[in-house]
């Protein structure tokens, strides 16, 4: 049975209402909100290469177009504007042949088109733009009301997404999400494992103990009554938890050194977050520190969620 590509517009809105329910997590993009539609791009053919097309592509500094390509598993690829110019000049026509466009340049989405920031974030370490796409299968009622067999399969393109969107809210929004979920997290547990406030906070730089200390001190005089770790920043809790060695071996490690590799990049992708109109991402190494900033966070968050159980285990027992 032939493949059916639908492509995504606004129109189909209200033709699948059961698909467009928004995630209640930031963390979960709605992929909508990133793509260009293909509709939208600047979308090159099969043979002879145009040069006004890679002239078009220049000048709207598009460095990507989507290709309708048959053969491929999706109905279409995506070819660099430089592979372009590179075949025009030697007056050569862009075939089906999987060297001429990006390799991994398309992203499953599932149907619903609502990708973890993770996930997206990690595609495009592997590509510099990426075809967003969801597939959906469906049975056909027969005249005596089985369902047919196989299944109609249904590919639904959302749009491209190149690493140029990683600068855009949504994806701001959601690692904020995340970070803060992970600090969260952090702060329960220096709280939890230390008897007296002081024995954590001596830990620190003595910048760092006035600021905690004067928070205290302040809230205290207002009437307001907060934790001590309410005044900790980020680099605080983790410079608390690498000077523990209980700590650092109930979040599994062997060493100071073991935490501080994976945990360096976390504070700075969080103050470039907190900052809107600076951008997260001016090329491909920064995509890949915010990619393993988040798969430090959601790893060490399931280590600091098991710590908490045990600590919570101990004090019961």
């Amino acid at each position: 049975m032939e493949t059916q590509v639908r492509l995504y517009s606004r129109s189909t809105e209200a033709e699948e209402p059961e698909l467009l329910e928004r995630p209640k997590a930031p963390t979960f993009l709605d992929v909508r909100d990133l793509c260009v539609p293909l509709g939208e791009c600047v979308t090159v053919r099969l043979g002879p290469v145009d040069p006004s097309v890679c002239t078009r592509l220049a000048e709207n500094r598009f460095d990507q177009a989507p290709v309708q390509v048959p053969s491929a598993d999706i109905g279409w690829r995506i070819v660099a504007r430089k592979e372009l110019e590179r075949l025009a000049a030697d007056g050569h026509a862009l075939t089906d042949d999987p060297t001429s466009f990006l390799s991994k340049d398309t992203f499953d989405v599932q149907s619903v088109g609502y990708p973890s920031v993770t996930d997206l974030v990690d595609a495009l370490t592997r590509a510099p733009a990426v075809l967003a796409y969801g597939v959906a299968y469906s049975s056909e009622l027969l005249p005596d009301g089985a369902e047919s067999q196989p299944k109609v399969r249904r590919v639904q393109i959302y749009g491209l997404v190149t690493r140029s969107d990683l600068n855009k809210h949504p994806i701001r929004l959601a690692i904020f999400d995340c970070l803060a979920r992970f600090e969260q997290g952090l702060a329960r547990l220096v709280s939890a494992a230390f008897d007296e406030p002081w024995e954590w906070i001596r830990k620190l730089s003595p910048e760092s103990q006035v600021r905690i200390l004067g928070y205290m001190a302040l809230s205290e005089r207002r009437g307001v009554e907060h934790k001590p770790v309410a005044g900790a920043m980020l680099p605080d809790l983790l410079n608390v938890i690498a000077k523990t060695p209980a700590l650092l071996r109930r979040l599994g490690f062997r060493s100071r050194g073991e935490f501080d590799d994976p945990t360096g990049g976390l504070a700075d992708i969080r103050n470039r977050v907190m900052h809107p109109v600076r951008p997260l991402v001016l090329g491909e190494e920064d995509v890949r520190s915010i990619r393993d900033v988040l798969t430090t966070a959601d790893d060490l968050g399931q280590r600091v969620v098991s710590a908490l159980r045990d600590i919570a285990r101990e004090a019961t027992s």
